[in-house]
C-alpha cells in the first residue's frame, strides 16, 4: 500500500518530496518473500498502481515475476522524478534516524518537513518469514510453502497444514503437478467462506447486474442471520465454501474459482481436528489434546500464517504521521489512493481527513463481512462526498474506471434502488450474536 500511497501523492501533486525506507532490497513488500509460484487471488485489472497495467486484462491472474516487476518499474518512475529518493535494506529507528541492515555502522539522519507515513500498519505474513504457530519435534521434516518448488526428490506422503488461501495454493500446486490425491492429507483447522473469484467481473456486461443480485441477496428478508444471508450470497454464486455440508466458521476475503474447489475435492483425507498443538515424528497433536498418527516420511508444508492479522488499527492521521490502512474493501490500492488525496486536499484539517478515512478491519469471522462492508460504504460514500465521483473513473484501481457510461449508469441505478434496504439489513447483522452464525 505504501508505494501506491506514494504514487498518488507526487503524482498528484507539485513539489512534494519523499524518501522510502524498506527494510527489504526491491519494492514490492510480501510478494518478495512470497512462493515462487503464488498468483494473485483477484483479477490483476484493479491491482497495484495506477501509472501502468498488470497482467493482461479480464481475468488474468498476475504472477509474482509480473507483481514485482510492476512495482519496480512504478518505484523507478517515482525516482526519475527527482522527488524520491529509495533507501533499500534500512531500518527506521525513529526521531530520523535510519539504519543500514547490510552494515549497522551505516546510519542517515533524516528530517522531514511534513509528514511520517508509516505503511507497515498491514504488513502481510507469509510462512517464509513467520514461524509456526505450533510446537515442531526434531526430526520432522516441515518446509513453509515456499519449498516445494524446490523439491528434488518424492516423499511417500505430503501434509499441507493450514486452510486458508496459502494452503489452498499448495494443495493446488501438489495436484497440478500429478502427485497422487491418495498421498496428500490437508489440515484445515476452520473452513471458510471464499468470494467465487469470477462472480464479479469488471466489465459492462456482468458488473451492473452481478451487484443487484448481491444486493438483493443481502436484504432478502427471509435471511434473518448472518449464516442464512451468506447462505443467500453462495446460491448467488457470490460467495463458495469446500464442503456445502460444513457451516463455515472462518471469513478472511480469500478468493476461489469454480474450478479451483472440484480439484481439492480430489483430496479425500482432510482432517478437521482444529489447530495443531505440535508435531512429534509420526504423530500429531492438536489444541484439543487429541492425537493423530501419521507416516513418519511425511513432508508437512507449513501454510498456517495468517497474513491478515494486522495489528489493532490506528487512526489514519495521527498529527505529524499517517497510518496507511484499508479504509476501504480490496483491492489495497484504492484505499492508499484516497489518504493520499485526502492529504492534499484537506492538509491541516486532520478532524475531517479522519471523518472520511474510517480504518476498515480485515476480516477475521463471517460475521466481519457485514461489518466490512458497512464500513466500506461508510468511507466509499464520504470519499465521494469530498473528494467527487471522478477521481474514481480516472484510477484503474478503482472498478469505476473499467466500466463504461452505460454500465455506470446501469450500476447506480442498481446501487441507488438497493443501498437503503442492504444498509438496515447490514446493520441488523451486526447486532447479531456470533453464535447465530
Amino acid at each position: 500500500m505504501g508505494m501506491s500511497f506514494l504514487e498518488e501523492l507526487i503524482t498528484s501533486s507539485e513539489g512534494i518530496e519523499a524518501i522510502i525506507v524498506d527494510s527489504r532490497a526491491a519494492p514490492g513488500g510480501h510478494w518478495n518473500d512470497a512462493y515462487s509460484f503464488v498468483r494473485l487471488h483477484q483479477p490483476a485489472i484493479t491491482y497495484g498502481l495506477n501509472s501502468r497495467t498488470l497482467g493482461s486484462g479480464g481475468a488474468d491472474l498476475a504472477s509474482k515475476a509480473q507483481i514485482l516487476q510492476h512495482f519496480e518499474l512504478g518505484l523507478k518512475d517515482l525516482v526519475a522524478t527527482g522527488r524520491v529518493k529509495f533507501f533499500p535494506q534500512c531500518k527506521y529507528l525513529g526521531d530520523g534516524r535510519v539504519v543500514s541492515l547490510l552494515d549497522e555502522s551505516l546510519e542517515f539522519e533524516v528530517k522531514f518537513r511534513k509528514k511520517l507515513v508509516d505503511a507497515t500498519c498491514t504488513e502481510t505474513h507469509v510462512p517464509a518469514t513467520k514461524k509456526p504457530n505450533y510446537k515442531v519435534s526434531g526430526g520432522v521434516n516441515l518446509i513453509p510453502i515456499n519449498g516445494l518448488s524446490s523439491i528434488s526428490s518424492p516423499w511417500s506422503h505430503y501434509l499441507v497444514i493450514g486452510g486458508g488461501k496459502t494452503g489452498i495454493d499448495a494443495v493446488l500446486f501438489l495436484l497440478d503437478h500429478g502427485v497422487n490425491q491418495d498421498k496428500i492429507s490437508w489440515v484445515v483447522p476452520n473452513d471458510a467462506w471464499f468470494w467465487n473469484r469470477y462472480g464479479i467481473s469488471w466489465d459492462d456486461a456482468n458488473l451492473p447486474e452481478m451487484v443487484g443480485v448481491m444486493m438483493d441477496a443481502i436484504s432478502d428478508d427471509n435471511a434473518n442471520t448472518c449464516f442464512d444471508t451468506l447462505k443467500n450470497l453462495e446460491d448467488a454464486n457470490i460467495l463458495m465454501r469446500l464442503d456445502k455440508n460444513i457451516v463455515p466458521t472462518r471469513y478472511r476475503a480469500a478468493t476461489v474459482s469454480h474450478e479451483e474447489i472440484k480439484k481439492l475435492k480430489q483430496v479425500q483425507n482432510i482432517i478437521r481436528k482444529g489447530r495443531i498443538e505440535s508435531i512429534e515424528p509420526g504423530k500429531l497433536i492438536f489444541q484439543s489434546g487429541e492425537e493423530m498418527l501419521i507416516d513418519p516420511q511425511t513432508l508437512h508444508i507449513d501454510c498456517s500464517a495468517n497474513s491478515t492479522l494486522f495489528a489493532p488499527g490506528k487512526k489514519v492521521f495521527d498529527g505529524k504521521t499517517i497510518n496507511v490502512q484499508f479504509i476501504l474493501l480490496p483491492p489495497p490500492s484504492m484505499s492508499a489512493n484516497i489518504i493520499a488525496l485526502m492529504e492534499l486536499k484537506f492538509p491541516e484539517d486532520e478532524e475531517k481527513k479522519n471523518s472520511v478515512c474510517t480504518v476498515l478491519t480485515a476480516p477475521q469471522m463471517p460475521q466481519d463481512f457485514f461489518t466490512n462492508w458497512h464500513v466500506n460504504e461508510l468511507t466509499n460514500n464520504a470519499s465521494i462526498g469530498a473528494l467527487g465521483f471522478r477521481y474514481q473513473r480516472q484510477r484503474r484501481s478503482f472498478g469505476m474506471y473499467h466500466v463504461g457510461i452505460f454500465g455506470l449508469i446501469k450500476l447506480l441505478y442498481n446501487v441507488s434502488t438497493r443501498q437503503e434496504a442492504v444498509g438496515k439489513k447490514v446493520e441488523f447483522l451486526m447486532e447479531k450474536k456470533p453464535k447465530a452464525l
